[in-house]
Formats: structure tokens, C-alpha cells, sequence
């Protein structure tokens, strides 16, 4: 009675068949041990190593060129998982895990390493050939998610949003950063003026919308103007008369307290307070500094 051992492909052998008689192609017998049984030695090894990648392993690849899109997809694997029919799988590029697809094995082939995967869900696009099939665990239609879902599509966890827990939400409307907004019943602590520095020229423009502390170097005598004062709106003026120039506010037309312009001190900053009400300019001398 001859025996004789295939090593199957599907486990990783060469599909060779060696057998224990004296026939000249597959004999051990006779001689053949010397140019057979070291191969045969080797089959296996082969198939061992396959058969215990297949019962430590939970995934597999795949060459099989396929294009990302959802419904049922057709995968040869090499062989190194069991799929069973039920089974949730994930299956990513290897060059980029951002292109997957995520679905249930609904047929899967011993013989020939077919799987077949109907997709529920995918990410990525494009016809790809270097696929890692992976177990998973089970997800609901359409519910797969990557990390460019955060944010955008869920929220990820943020220490500081635990600081809220129990705060009482304020009352009113809402209103964004940039919304025009009138402020009632509140008490502003900690504000802080724009101090800013004008640049010198004939006709300089005190703008209030610039800061609320504005200061000027005079180059020479001026007449500023101020064409952008809104009524309720207000600026320190600190001017610093260089070498004895005057101011001229006839541009202004500021109604002055006391009835006359200051006279700018001749060192150091002479300070000048401007508001607006309704329509007119208000001003009075603040001192010098």
C-alpha cells in the first residue's frame, strides 16, 4: 500500500505530492529521499506556519484590486484567517487607513480564500490592491467613524466642557463674538483702554473708534479733524507741542468748558478730553503731565 501527503496551497504548501514507493516523480523510495525529502521537510514547515497564522490570527490581506464603494465586494485572501458567514469586518489600505471599508462576510470559500464583504460603509475613495481584512466589532449602518468625524460629526471629549456640568444657562438671546449688542444689568471689571499714537500731519484725524487714550508729537502747528466721532463716544487727547506749535480747532468746532481753547503747555503732554454729545464736540482741559 503506498502512502502518500499533498501540501495544499490553500495552507501555504506548493499543491506537490510525495509519496512513500518507488515511483520515479514522487517516490521517496529507491534514491528519492535524497533529491525529495528535504523539499518535503520544507512543505512542512510552510503549511505549519500558515495553520498558526490562521489560529493566532484575526485578519488577513488581500491583493484583490477593489474600488471603495458600499454593497457586496469580492476579496482573495491569503488565507490566514477562518471568516465565518456574520462576521463584521473592517478592511483598510495599507498605504492609507484612511481609505476603508467596513461590512459583513456573507460568503467565504476554504477552497479558493474567497471572501465576500456587503459594504455598509466606507471611507476614502479609489481602486485599491493592498487590503488588511480585520475582525470588528459590530456598527450600525453608517456609523463608522475616523478621526476626521471629530469634530465635525461628534464631539471629542474636552476636560473643560465637564466645567459646565450644572451651570444654569443665562437668560435672553444668544449673541455671537462680532453681533452688535447693547449690555444692560451688567458690571464690566478689569477693561482696559487702546492707547494709541497718532501719526503727525497737517490735518490728523482723532478717530475714537483708534482708542479710547490717543497721543500725538506735533511736527508743526496743526488743525486736526475729527470726522469719524460718533455722539456717546469719547478720547483722551495727550499732545505733546514738540517745540511751541499751536493747535487750531476750528475743523473740531469744539465747544469748550469754560469757553476757550487750552494753551498747550510748553513741556511734557498737555491732556484734553473729547466727547461727543448729540451733535456737538465737547472738550475741557484735563491738566498736564
Amino acid at each position: 500500500m503506498t502512502n502518500s501527503v499533498t501540501f495544499p496551497t490553500n495552507l501555504g504548501g506548493d499543491g506537490s505530492t510525495v509519496t512513500d514507493d518507488d515511483n520515479a516523480t514522487t517516490g521517496l523510495g529507491n534514491g528519492g529521499h535524497r533529491t525529495r525529502f528535504v523539499p518535503a521537510m520544507g512543505q512542512v514547515v510552510a503549511v505549519a506556519n500558515v495553520l498558526t497564522q490562521r489560529i493566532t490570527a484575526n485578519s488577513d490581506t488581500s491583493s484583490s484590486s477593489v474600488a471603495i464603494g458600499t454593497g457586496n465586494k469580492t476579496f482573495t485572501t491569503a488565507g490566514f484567517y477562518e471568516w465565518a458567514v456574520g462576521m463584521w469586518v473592517t478592511i483598510t489600505s495599507g498605504a492609507n487607513p484612511a481609505n476603508y471599508m467596513f461590512g459583513q462576510v456573507t460568503s467565504y470559500n476554504t477552497s479558493t480564500e474567497a471572501l465576500v464583504v456587503d459594504v455598509d460603509s466606507v471611507g476614502g475613495s479609489g481602486t485599491l490592491s493592498d487590503w488588511t481584512i480585520a475582525l470588528s466589532a459590530y456598527n450600525p449602518v453608517g456609523s463608522y467613524l475616523t478621526s476626521a468625524d471629530i469634530g465635525v460629526t461628534v464631539q471629542a471629549y474636552d476636560a473643560e466642557l465637564t466645567n459646565w456640568a450644572g451651570k444654569t444657562a443665562p437668560s435672553g438671546n444668544a449673541v455671537g463674538t462680532t453681533d452688535t449688542q447693547t449690555l444692560s444689568n451688567k458690571t464690566l471689571t478689569g477693561t482696559k483702554e487702546t492707547v494709541y499714537a497718532i501719526t503727525d500731519g497737517a490735518g490728523f484725524e482723532i478717530n475714537p473708534a483708534n482708542g479710547g487714550i490717543q497721543i500725538i508729537t506735533l511736527g508743526a502747528s496743526r488743525t486736526p479733524v475729527a470726522t469719524n466721532f460718533s455722539a456717546g463716544q469719547s478720547v483722551t487727547l495727550m499732545i505733546d507741542d514738540g517745540s511751541a506749535y499751536t493747535i487750531t480747532w476750528t475743523s473740531v468746532a469744539v465747544t469748550w468748558v469754560g469757553g476757550t481753547a487750552p494753551t498747550l503747555a510748553t513741556s511734557g503732554y498737555t491732556v484734553i478730553e473729547l466727547w461727543k454729545v448729540g451733535s456737538t464736540i465737547y472738550g475741557a482741559l484735563v491738566g498736564t503731565a
